[in-house]
């Protein structure tokens, strides 16, 4: 090869260089601030993000992913108008496309274009026939155009489609059947939209608009009650612990008992300001083969709140009696618990407590300076629920409480301290699950007498619980429901280990 043939073909590899780099350059730079756009969207750097894809369409004036998220930020700003500019660039490149229907169907709804916005959710609905999201809107907006009768079928089979849509679409479905006059369908509707996720803000609403609905004769009659009867398994209902031989009883320690629980209230106080409520809580259980522990107690109780904006101020007094064996007395019970809530919009709610307990025991045991609880117990705590906008999860809840018992027996007195973490979800089926762990460690005061020698050990407590509840609605009515206990206790003190565990199944009738 000559020279001057190999500077020839040198001179054109650098002239095309020279052509094909800059579009290379801005290629990239291009892709990186699309990707720039898509994490301060996420971040809700709306501002920035709007920059980054404006610089995507710098170079390339018919990407529709970036005149996408253009849309979506102007709904964000409350822009609907720019919103659907950027969704009609989009569609007039592609028609077909149908989130951007929806999307543009959403943006003309928000500025105020029924008709327009029902003709683009029909559209969406067109081009993806099971797109549950366009059920919704399009029922959305045959209710805020007065078609309430049209409006619930598109709710319907949004709920269909996608489970995680139910609570709006119940919600939904409520207002449109008050609209109609359809009572006891929209008080149904509320109930089924508040019952999934009752911490929620919807479920809040849907809960407030089902009170407000109440019939002429429900409002003469502000109180409800509730029936439950079930069966439970114990393992341990005499809470024995691993060193103390089994006492004869048949098949052991375990037991199962039949359980009824009767619990009412009365309102008789309610307004802006707050409410005033007493009620009752009954529970009964009669065991198979235990007989001797055979439970009945009575509570009535009466509390009271009142609103100042966020923070709700409230106080409650219970007072219960225990009877053993459903004729012997056994524990008398007071307890004073005022508390304060911050609800922090839809995110959370912040609970503070204090409890005082005062408790009396009629039982006779052979060393009553041991065995006698008779005392006053101090409970402070502090509860934070999160509500998570997006199912499985509907809510977890953290907590921490400090614990001070005085009795006068001298095994009994001890401080603690006790750590909770629990969680909440939705399933499909309107099925309601929720548990709940403890953590609590008490210090006692005293020595024990159960150790050997006696008083020689300051017995120390570790105690770890599960609780687990699953329940689902069948109408207004009925409900039915599992639950389940699991108590672990540690102890220095041989005697005070044990292990428990308690399951049950119920069905609930409420008046």
């Amino acid at each position: 090869m000559t020279f001057g043939v190999w500077a020839s073909r040198m001179l054109a590899a650098v002239s095309l260089a020279a052509l094909v780099a800059p579009a290379a350059v801005a290629s990239v730079q291009s892709e990186l601030a699309f990707h720039r756009g898509v994490v301060a969207y996420g971040e809700d750097r709306l501002d920035e993000a709007k920059q980054r894809f404006e610089q995507v369409l710098a170079v390339d004036a018919e990407d529709t992913a970036a005149l996408n998220y253009l849309g979506l930020i102007a709904q964000r700003q409350k822009d609907p108008n720019a919103a659907i500019g950027y969704f009609d660039r989009v569609l007039a490149i592609d028609p077909d496309d149908a989130e951007t229907q929806l999307d543009r169907g959403i943006a003309l709804m928000d500025a105020g274009r029924l008709d327009e916005a029902d003709q683009a959710f029909a559209r969406a609905r067109e081009l993806a026939p099971d797109n549950a999201r366009a059920e919704l809107f399009s029922g959305i907006a045959d209710y805020r155009a007065g078609d309430h009768a049209g409006a619930k079928p598109h709710f319907d089979r949004a709920a269909q489609l996608d489970p995680a849509l139910r609570d709006e679409s119940h919600y939904y479905t409520g207002l449109s059947e008050a609209f109609l006059g359809n009572i006891e369908a929209a008080s149904a509707a509320f109930v089924a939209a508040a019952e999934q996720s009752p911490l929620s803000p919807l479920a809040q609403s849907a809960s407030n608009f089902q009170q407000q609905l109440r019939t002429p004769a429900e409002e003469e009659r502000p109180w409800r009650f509730l029936a439950t009867a079930g069966m439970e398994y114990d393992s341990n209902p005499l809470i024995l612990g691993d060193s103390v031989p089994l006492v004869p009883v048949p098949n052991g320690k375990a037991d199962g008992r039949g359980v009824i629980r009767m619990r009412g209230d009365y309102t008789f106080l309610a307004g802006d300001w707050g409410s005033m409520t007493a009620g009752y809580d009954g529970y009964y259980s009669f065991h198979i083969h235990d007989t001797v522990v055979n439970l009945q107690t009575q509570n009535p109780w009466i509390a009271g709140g009142y609103n100042l904006g966020p923070v709700r101020l409230g106080l409650r007094y219970d007072f219960a009696y225990t009877f053993i064996d459903t004729s012997e007395a056994f524990r008398m019970l007071n307890r004073v618990t005022p508390s304060v809530a911050l609800n922090q919009s839809d995110w959370g709610v912040s609970y503070l407590y204090y409890q005082y307990y005062a408790e009396d025991f009629f039982n006779d045991p052979p060393d009553p300076d041991i065995y006698d609880l008779t005392g006053d117990r101090n409970v402070a705590g502090f509860n934070q629920f999160f509500f998570l906008p997006k199912p499985p999860f509907t809510y977890v809840r953290l907590g921490v409480a400090g614990e001070w018992l005085r009795t006068d027996g001298s095994e009994w007195n001890s401080d603690g301290v006790e750590a909770l973490f629990g969680a909440g979800y939705d399933f499909d089926y309107e099925i309601s699950f929720s548990w709940l762990y403890r953590f609590a460690y008490r210090d006692y005061q005293k020595r024990s007498a159960v150790t050997f020698p006696a008083f020689t050990t300051f017995r120390k407590d570790y105690r770890n619980s599960l609780s687990l509840d699953l329940s689902k609605l069948i109408d207004e009515h009925w409900e039915v429901s599992l639950s389940a206990a699991l108590t672990w206790n540690d102890s220095n003190v041989a005697f005070y280990e044990y292990d428990r565990q308690v399951g049950g199944g119920y069905v609930t009738y409420h008046f």
